[in-house]
């Protein structure tokens, strides 16, 4: 709600403008993981920004992630607190738990869970945002006027900057996702409509919710989770479902990262594999109780928002030099 539908109209524009830049940057980047075949994840930052430059983002995407990890972490136990009724340590345990012992599989069996759990979520997020859409009676046109003028908590000071923040970050943040999937594509053509597939179907959820927090805005403008108001509202059944998912999603997310910040330091099966991640989730553990979620989500926000303008912006340049080169 605070990237698109706090701005009314011009939100829902820039969500478009979000969805189709995840889809280019998905596209090159799945079409280039076929055709390179990078020997290392981080190699591909190397290819779209020289050596020197590459370098410094790969070790920097390290970071970035590791905070971002600790974030997610931070994250579900406010969930298990907040509709679990659990301690909120419980909570990060038992997820770090599960992210720990499904990197130490691999990154094969990584993306088979991810492959399994991904279209789970937003196959449910869905099925909320259509229910919400059919079971209200308010009005998307009057919810997208009154939006703007509501005392909304907003991801920047502009609907323009708040869709190129979300884009741009999350676009990063898939970059590893995006060079995993498409390394193990059998051609370029298959690599692309895959990386098509993943956003069309995190699109369509994303249009049926916004779309329904449009409807119900007057409702939901001051809650800290929209959605599980409006599962709570429409489809009470749907309310734990969805405490569910966010706990399955930040695991999703979660295991990505960490294998990325593990394996930069170590080679999967190895005894050194095993101890970094060892270390590494310990450390998460106790970091991720001792920071409150808001100030980690803006310090890597803010972080990532910069890396990713750099990053997209040399996507672009060298899918053009590549053009002009054919």
């Amino acid at each position: 709600m605070q990237f698109f539908t706090s701005f009314g109209f011009s939100g829902l524009m820039g969500m478009f403008a979000s969805l189709l830049l995840f889809l280019y940057c998905g596209m090159k980047i799945q079409a280039t993981a076929y055709t390179e075949q990078f020997a290392e994840m981080g190699h591909v930052f190397e290819y779209y920004l020289g050596k020197w430059i590459g370098t410094f983002y790969r070790w920097f995407m390290v970071a970035m992630l590791y905070i971002g990890t600790t974030m997610m972490l931070s994250g579900v136990g406010a969930v298990f607190e907040e509709y679990f009724k659990l301690p909120g340590m419980l909570g990060r345990g038992l997820v770090l738990a599960a992210v720990s012992l499904t990197v130490l599989l691999g990154l094969s069996k990584i993306l088979d869970v991810l492959g399994f759990i991904g279209p789970l979520i937003v196959g449910y997020m869905v099925l909320l945002g259509a229910l919400s859409l059919i079971m209200s009676d308010g009005s998307i046109a009057e919810g997208m006027d009154l939006a703007p003028a509501l005392d909304i908590y907003r991801g920047a000071g502009s609907a323009a900057m708040a869709a190129a923040k979300y884009a741009l970050v999350n676009s990063t943040v898939l970059i590893t996702l995006w060079v995993s999937c498409g390394s193990r594509m059998s051609d370029v053509r298959e690599a692309k409509a895959a990386a098509g597939m993943q956003v069309a179907m995190f699109g369509m959820a994303c249009i049926l919710l916004v779309l329904a927090q449009f409807k119900n805005i007057g409702y939901i403008y001051g809650s800290e989770i929209p959605n599980l108001f409006l599962a709570k509202r429409f489809a009470p059944a749907l309310a734990i479902g969805l405490a569910i998912v966010m706990t399955t999603g930040i695991y999703s997310g979660a295991t990505m990262g960490f294998w990325y910040v593990t394996r930069a330091f170590s080679h999967e099966g190895t005894a050194a594999y095993r101890i970094i991640t060892a270390v590494m989730a310990a450390v998460s553990f106790f970091a991720s109780g001792a920071m409150p979620f808001s100030r980690i989500m803006n310090l890597m926000y803010t972080s990532m928002f910069l890396l990713g303008a750099v990053m997209v912006a040399s996507i672009i340049r060298k899918s053009v030099m590549n053009r002009k080169k054919a």
